[in-house]
């Protein structure tokens, strides 16, 4: 996994998904994944936090906690500019564009890692935010946090069209 952005109630997407199933290994979470951010994914997410020392122990995957999973799993830290979603001018760099499409939308993204072996955390990057740019409208409100409602939801499917990895 790979967590670009912060994660809280509410939060849906692959890399919620993702965490559920970290969390789920570790024997965090006792339910199968669903790729929504409720109250039992929170209460997880604090049992892991306060089991790793993490200093905001508030059930939310924010920035300290973020840092501490990469830093556990030998990631690149969110923030850290080694995955950009550009180019830089001075450096080179090795560059992944995702296109996808979904309810007949195509829709593209691209991240760059300065260091090459980087490149499968700026697809996963590109392909997170993809994900969540375009199922994020389909996805029904739920308050309270009820992530059971959300285990018999159709899935979801956002369809790779085109991945291109280039030096530049």
């Amino acid at each position: 996994c790979y967590f670009p952005r912060d994660l809280g109630r509410g939060s849906y997407g692959g890399d919620v998904h993702c965490l559920q199933r970290f969390l789920t290994r570790k024997g965090y979470l006792l339910e199968e994944p669903t790729g929504y951010f409720g109250d039992r994914t929170a209460a997880a997410t604090k049992r892991w936090q306060r089991d790793n020392g993490v200093d905001s122990v508030d059930g939310t995957l924010e920035p300290s906690s973020r840092d501490k999973y990469a830093l556990l799993h030998g990631l690149p830290l969110p923030g850290s500019g080694r995955i950009t979603s550009g180019a830089g001018p001075d450096q080179k760099n090795t560059c992944v564009d995702v296109c996808s499409e979904f309810t007949g939308v195509r829709d593209c993204q691209t991240r760059c890692a300065v260091d090459k072996k980087d490149k499968k955390h700026a697809c996963r990057e590109a392909c997170q935010t993809l994900f969540w740019k375009r199922v994020r409208p389909s996805v029904p409100r739920v308050r309270g946090g009820r992530e059971h409602e959300f285990q018999n939801m159709p899935l979801l499917h956002v369809r790779v069209v085109r991945r291109h990895v280039r030096e530049v």
